[in-house]
């Protein structure tokens, strides 16, 4: 286990290990890398990345950016984001791990969200069930495969195409 300080620097990354990350008031990029580990953003506008393993991951103050690449679709690490914000706060998926989502550098396409206990047609990719807080990605969007939760972010939360960015990573 490693505790892992981002002061004065803009980058910081974790081991295989259990870590514990903290950023600083800088605009940080924070990797957590294997292992389950907590990562505090802190007062800048940070790029926040769990990686494998069950994470938690807390933004703080800033507009702060959650991503999930090819290490969230393994169906064995669903990251808790401790204080996401809509107002603030975006979830940032890997348009190479995540397809059908839409162009990178923009907003997940409408068609490719929905909000409900599971996908309603083939065109939904991220679900967001407010029941029980999870966010899913459905490759096809029928039922015939499982959908696979990657991220909890709280239950009761009205989301749209416009919480989740498409990165060109």
């Amino acid at each position: 286990m490693a505790v892992i300080y981002a002061q004065g620097t803009m980058v910081a990354s974790g081991t295989d290990g259990r870590d514990t990350i903290y950023g600083d008031e800088l605009s940080n990029q924070l990797w957590g890398n294997g292992g389950n580990d907590r990562i505090y953003g802190g007062a800048g506008d940070d790029f926040i990345s769990g990686s494998r393993g069950r994470d938690r991951l807390t933004g703080g103050d800033g507009y702060d950016g959650f991503f999930f690449g090819s290490s969230a679709l393994l169906g064995t690490s669903t990251d808790v984001i401790t204080d996401f914000n809509k107002k603030y706060d975006s979830i940032l998926l890997s348009k190479y791990a995540f397809a059908g989502i839409g162009k990178a550098n923009n907003w997940l396409k409408s068609s490719a969200f929905w909000q409900g206990t599971k996908a309603h047609d083939s065109n939904d990719r991220i679900i967001y069930n407010p029941k029980n807080g999870t966010v899913y990605y459905d490759a096809d969007g029928t039922g015939s495969k499982e959908a696979i939760p990657f991220a909890k972010i709280g239950a009761g939360r009205k989301m749209s195409s416009t919480d989740f960015w498409v990165e060109d990573l």
